[in-house]
């Protein structure tokens, strides 16, 4: 619901939502201080710290014991500064911590590679300094936003055990659920051939996947005309994939409208699953030729 706000309602930019309407919904929500970017957090680096410490008495205030501070270190001057005043925060407002991590590449040697990608997405040159203003180009500080262990963490956090403890009593408030149905997809007509009577009783895919199995190898015929075991332990896998994902009905539907795009002379060939390439290209090029 918060999602569908945030994109209907407040969409500037990037997807926003505002403070009334979470209270609308603060009986079901958890509430951090979140990163730099925080609220709290942005307060207190860029404005004063008496801004910071009433924002968080308002969150506090509202969200009850649902409000938790957030602690992250990355070995970066300002997370040292901010987890300085949460924690006094946490002491004098009688706030539960947790420690936190922010990742965004797997390995701590994929940093590099996470550079890079951030040049390719800024346009900008690898050797130019990273900071703030002219002549400065986005990027992180060093390679500690990556996926820690739960031994790197308790480690990191050695000095606060109750911010690895704090995260049990979180994550014991969440409530799984599951979706009230699958995602939709466009019906798409399978021959009597490759149609399985067991789809009727419990509405699986069985014969779309028997159907895409036999367009990928019909595809790979025309493409490689030798389908060796390479080509078959590749597509084998995809197709298996594609299976346990629940969505072979996907590549029928992208397919015909890439095939039928090209027939009008419109280029719409893409494929934005990478893990089901090969058969997604096979399957376009045997409906096309």
């Amino acid at each position: 619901m918060l999602s569908s706000i945030s994109h209907t309602e407040g969409f500037y930019y990037v997807p926003r939502i505002d403070k009334e309407a979470l209270l609308n919904f603060k009986d079901e929500l958890i509430v951090t201080t979140g990163g730099l970017s925080g609220e709290v957090p942005h307060l207190l680096l860029n404005v004063g710290d008496h801004q910071a410490e009433e924002a968080l008495i308002w969150w506090k205030t509202h969200f009850g014991e649902d409000f938790y501070i957030e602690l992250n270190r990355h070995g970066i001057p300002e997370e040292d500064h901010l987890n300085e005043f949460l924690l006094e925060m946490a002491k004098k407002h009688d706030i539960k911590y947790f420690a936190s991590n922010n990742t965004y590449y797997l390995k701590q040697d994929e940093a590099e590679a996470h550079d890079f990608l951030l040049c390719i997405k800024d346009n900008a040159k690898k050797h130019e300094p990273i900071g703030r203003g002219y002549g400065f180009r986005f990027g992180f500080p060093n390679d500690q936003f990556y996926f820690k262990s739960p031994q790197e963490m308790q480690q990191l956090f050695a000095d606060l055990p109750e911010a690895i403890n704090t995260i049990k009593e979180i994550t014991d408030k969440i409530e799984a659920f599951e979706l009230q149905r699958e995602v939709l997809l466009p019906e798409f007509e399978i021959p009597a051939q490759f149609q399985d009577p067991l789809d009727l009783e419990d509405h699986g895919k069985r014969g779309e996947n028997n159907y895409l199995r036999h367009l990928a190898y019909e595809g790979a015929k025309w493409r490689y005309g030798e389908i060796n075991e390479e080509i078959s332990s590749r597509l084998d896998f995809e197709l298996e994939t594609i299976k346990k994902t629940g969505y072979p009905g996907y590549f029928f539907n992208r397919s015909g409208f890439n095939c039928s795009g090209t027939k009008n002379g419109c280029v719409g060939w893409s494929w934005p699953w990478i893990g089901g390439w090969l058969p997604g290209g096979l399957c376009y090029q045997h409906h096309q030729y």
